[in-house]
């Protein structure tokens, strides 16, 4: 009985001391517990059109997306700083609409920017 019981808690604790398994997808595979988004330097915008018109989007002068009227987008972007700029597409009369932000992003940080 002590021996059963005995090979029963060794095998508890080995099971206890592993890795966790394959987890949920928010751990590297390196199996070292850090956050995707910590490894990857990244951060989230999430970014509400609340025009009827569409807004191209670019981020650090670089075209990123195109972002509808009436709806919100989840960007990623790499941490640290970065300037975004939103134009209108279409629906204007003489000149679109043009919104620049700054944002100076931590890893694993979230980020909101309403335009126009």
């Amino acid at each position: 009985m002590r021996k059963t019981a005995l090979v029963l808690v060794t095998a508890l604790f080995l099971i206890g001391c592993g890795d966790g398994g394959s987890g949920s997808g928010s751990t590297n595979s390196g199996g070292k517990g850090k956050p995707e988004c910590e490894v990857q330097q990244t951060a989230i915008v999430m970014v509400a059109n609340t025009s009827s018109n569409p807004y191209n989007f670019y981020i650090n002068g670089m075209y990123f997306t195109q972002i509808v009227g009436k709806s919100n987008k989840t960007l990623t972007i790499k941490a640290g700083y970065n300037n975004l700029y939103a134009k209108q597409v279409s629906g204007y009369l003489l000149y679109p609409t043009e919104c620049r932000s700054e944002v100076n992003a931590i890893a694993c940080n979230n980020y909101s920017w309403q335009i126009p």
